[in-house]
């Protein structure tokens, strides 16, 4: 969202007929913008949220190999965005916990799947919506809420709001 605006997909279109607005880091400083959708798109964001069925798939190894270059290929960007966009002092530690957290949920993933696959339990396959909570709710929590979904074939919905832009 610094070089370009935080934009709406819907399947594989980018949804641009909304109005252009300022997005700001914790502390109030404009950080980037976003095009907000418009009446009609936000309308059709809803009918496929409240529609769409995918075909049950095991996303784990995709998800993971994502996940995997965050902390590795990505961590200079990481910290410096968490020390920029939210004053994090510690940005190393936060990607300690974050791999610690994604190595346990991975392995109750796995559980949640292999329970499905012996017919015990039935993942309902809507799309679900993730809201930002706050801004200090860093990335990696949020990634790791997106990808544990992701990896399950879950579609994964993230609303922004007016101080946590920078997650979608």
């Amino acid at each position: 969202w610094h070089r370009a605006p935080i934009v709406s997909m819907l399947g594989g279109e980018a949804l641009e007929g909304g109005v252009r607005t300022d997005t700001v880091d914790a502390f109030g400083a404009t950080n980037g913008s976003q095009l907000l959708a418009s009446d009609d798109e936000v309308e059709r964001l809803v009918q496929h949220a409240a529609s769409f069925r995918p075909a049950r798939a095991d996303l784990r190894a995709a998800a993971r190999r994502a996940a995997a270059r965050m902390p590795s290929v990505h961590a200079g960007e990481l910290i410096a965005n968490q020390t920029l966009d939210f004053g994090k002092q510690d940005g190393v530690t936060e990607i300690e916990e974050a791999l610690q957290a994604n190595e346990v949920e991975r392995r109750l993933n796995d559980q949640m799947w292999d329970a499905e696959e012996a017919g015990a339990i039935a993942v309902p396959r809507r799309v679900a919506l993730v809201p930002c909570v706050s801004n200090f709710s860093h990335f990696l929590d949020m990634c790791r809420k997106c990808l544990r979904l992701l990896e399950i074939g879950v579609p994964v919905m993230v609303l922004s709001r007016t101080h946590t832009q920078q997650y979608c």
